[in-house]
């Protein structure tokens, strides 16, 4: 199946090497008992992903599809949404004010158009070992059968990362994930934090090539 991203945007890959219990703790989450997920070096768009959300005051840890399925679409679900305008545009708008959510990453991946070909580099916040990324979840019927769906928030890159590529997705720390995940606030509360990580806090490497590869999921893609 093909993704797109929303106006070109485009985070597709990232890892998580925390189990689901360590996710629970981190996040004060808790975690859906049938769920059944192990850690992944190469997470990408499609597959079945822990989510962070809250609910009638409780964080709630559950499996969700990585990419929105609008009509419009044709088939191609949205991976990403700009940050910058989801508040505003008719895919997102409803799950901006209602339904965002937080991802567990340990980091991402990007590419970098080189003479040689496109080099990808695994980047993550040095501050973090177990980060949320910001992100919107819905709901939808999808053959008789209810499915949830998630989109990750972009932002334009951190400085020292912007070589890689001039996107980046929105991580968030501290009381953002409060905020964030917070259903009593509106979208005015919660746009500002929608930015680029500290540039000093990021960390960045150029990988093996084998990440290219969704079916690639050795640990040793992580080396250069």
């Amino acid at each position: 199946m093909d993704f797109c991203a929303d106006t070109g945007d485009m985070c597709g890959r990232f890892g998580e090497s925390k189990k689901l219990k360590e996710q629970e703790a981190r996040f004060f989450a808790e975690v859906q008992e049938d769920i059944v997920w192990e850690p992944s070096p190469n997470i990408g768009p499609g597959q079945n992903i822990p989510i962070i959300f809250n609910y009638n005051d409780k964080r709630h840890l559950r499996l969700a599809h990585w990419g929105f399925t609008p009509d419009w679409a044709k088939g191609k679900p949205i991976i990403n949404a700009r940050s910058e305008q989801a508040a505003n545009k008719s895919t997102f708008k409803e799950a901006f004010e209602q339904r965002r959510c937080l991802v567990p990453a340990t980091w991402y991946y990007e590419w970098q158009a080189t003479e040689s070909g496109k080099q990808p580099h695994l980047i993550k916040p040095s501050d973090q070992e177990l980060f949320g990324f910001a992100a919107l979840w819905q709901t939808v019927t999808i053959n008789g059968q209810r499915q949830g769906q998630f989109t990750i928030m972009t932002v334009e890159a951190a400085p020292s990362i912007a070589h890689i590529h001039n996107r980046m997705p929105v991580i968030l720390s501290g009381d953002e994930e409060d905020q964030w995940l917070e259903e009593t606030l509106g979208v005015g509360d919660v746009e500002h934090i929608c930015e680029a990580y500290p540039d000093d806090l990021l960390e960045h490497r150029a990988v093996s090539k084998a990440v290219n590869s969704i079916r690639n999921q050795d640990w040793s893609i992580i080396e250069n």
